[in-house]
């Protein structure tokens, strides 16, 4: 897996020493992994979260639970609730474009856009939208608290098909300790020193070919380059872009750097990750024999 993804002989980034590491403690420039190929990255928090087979199979597991809990009270859905975790649309993995656009093909065909299937689109019509309102109170929980003459379950039959899932998950659980650590570590390494220089190498990189921005965050968001189709400008700005991320190595030093907060962070909560690995695992397990 490293091969694939590091051009160098280690796959080992450098251990945080603390919550907040200064620049003098940090790893020489050299230590950083050169990246090749962002979306087959992976940060330590992905250890505890869900694969796409493992989500795929949760859900299936929901839809059958909730088309269960509609057929209780006699409802039947036009069609089936749409999946609610996939890929099809936006990055193609947590950090596809987490540090920024890096795909040097693509870019010279979309600029800061994904390209199909992955750019987003429209969303689907809502799965409420095919039921009545009786069977929109059933499945949400919002209305009248019985319909045809049986409790609706709190929260609806969405609700009762999380619990279900969760059945098996330890007790004390944090179920917002994943996404807060995979936002906040994407937050603090935004401010780490050692980030911070190679922002400024990268802007000034990007200086020196008459681009000014003063982050790689800062051109997806700039509205001369929102156009559809992708125009000449938007192109030419997200080649240039990748060409000084590669200069100056700032995915490797900014997913290093990222890597060391959340590391630090499991550690100090070994036994709450913990916990969360063996919900999710439950969960999964769950899901499986629900769709055997």
């Amino acid at each position: 897996m490293c091969a694939a993804v590091f051009a160098t002989s280690s796959c080992s980034p450098q251990t945080a020493t603390g919550p907040r590491p200064s620049k003098s403690n940090g790893p020489a420039t050299t230590d950083y992994p050169v990246v090749v190929d962002t979306v087959h990255l992976r940060l330590p928090v992905q250890e505890y979260t869900a694969t796409d087979t493992q989500l795929q199979t949760i859900d299936a597991a929901r839809v059958k639970l909730v088309s269960n809990c509609l057929q209780r009270f006699g409802i039947k859905m036009a069609h089936a609730p749409a999946p609610t975790n996939t890929n099809a649309d936006g990055p193609r993995s947590l950090t596809d474009r987490r540090y920024g656009v890096y795909d040097l093909a693509l870019a010279a065909k979309y600029g800061y856009g994904m390209g199909q299937p992955h750019d987003p689109k429209p969303q689907p019509r809502s799965d409420e939208a095919s039921l009545s309102p009786e069977g929109q109170t059933v499945l949400t929980g919002e209305g009248r608290s019985r319909i045809k003459g049986q409790n609706v379950p709190i929260g609806g039959c969405q609700a009762e098909s999380d619990q279900a899932l969760d059945a098996r998950k330890p007790a004390g659980t944090d179920d917002s300790l994943i996404q807060n650590l995979s936002f906040g570590s994407f937050e603090w390494s935004q401010h780490d020193p050692r980030v911070l220089a190679v922002f400024k190498a990268w802007s000034k990189c990007m200086a020196g070919r008459q681009y000014d921005y003063r982050d790689p965050l800062a051109p997806p968001g700039d509205p001369q380059l929102t156009t559809s189709p992708a125009s000449k400008l938007e192109i030419a700005t997200a080649t240039t872009d990748i060409g000084c991320k590669k200069q100056t190595n700032l995915v490797g030093v900014w997913f290093t750097v990222e890597s060391d907060y959340q590391k630090h962070q499991i550690n100090a909560q070994a036994d709450a990750f913990k916990a969360a690995k063996e919900a999710l695992n439950a969960r999964v397990a769950i899901a499986q024999k629900t769709v055997s």
